[in-house]
């Protein structure tokens, strides 16, 4: 709930295992039309789904066509939106999929895992990177390793070999080991975090 709720909702286990069994259902469904999309297009031949309506949208990946993934599992996080009406009755409000999945930091961390997996020494960067977009720098994360004798930057999330929009802050093993703040907040006022670089 945002905001949080003080006191959590209790939701009984027989509740529970409907709504278990609906998420479940609901993924499998959501990763076979993804899995559709990309290979044999019938929800478009059909006419269920106008073809402008996927293959013009700027999100569609052109290069993903007739690439079979492990499971046909196409979004790993999904994030299920419920309400729930008079009657008691749960509903679906919102899905929410990240493909790929996951944020900056995961990216990194999967990133970290599969080089120190092949033996190659990585660390975990904190900082912040710089979009033309915006007039603010934003939280980042990305991963480095040691190759050939010197530390090389992998940014996973925006596919970037090449720091040159990134701001390094902190390094370590993790993300527990270089997050940028850490602490507790009390209470319930709100917070802002402003940062600026200035390139000489």
């Amino acid at each position: 709930m945002i905001p949080f709720d003080t006191i959590p909702r209790i939701i009984p286990a027989r509740e529970w295992r409907i709504i278990e069994q609906g998420c479940i259902q609901r993924v499998r469904a959501l990763n076979l039309f993804l899995a559709d999309l990309y290979h044999q297009q019938r929800i478009i031949r059909a006419g269920v789904i106008p073809a402008e309506q996927v293959l013009a949208n700027q999100q569609y990946q052109l290069a993903m066509q007739g690439l079979d993934l492990h499971g046909d599992v196409y979004a790993h996080v999904c994030g299920i939106d419920l309400v729930r009406d008079g009657d008691g009755h749960y509903c679906v409000l919102e899905d929410n999929l990240r493909t790929p999945s996951g944020v900056c930091q995961d990216h990194t961390h999967a990133f970290l895992a599969c080089a120190r997996s092949l033996g190659i020494p990585a660390r975990f960067v904190s900082g912040y990177l710089y979009r033309d977009n915006r007039e603010q720098l934003v939280a980042h994360a990305w991963a480095e390793a040691w190759l050939g004798g010197a530390w090389y930057s992998f940014d996973v999330t925006h596919r970037l070999a090449r720091p040159e929009r990134h701001l390094k802050l902190a390094v370590g093993l993790d993300y527990l080991d270089a997050c940028p703040v850490r602490g507790m907040r009390r209470g319930a006022a709100g917070e802002q975090m402003h940062a600026r670089m200035l390139q000489q």
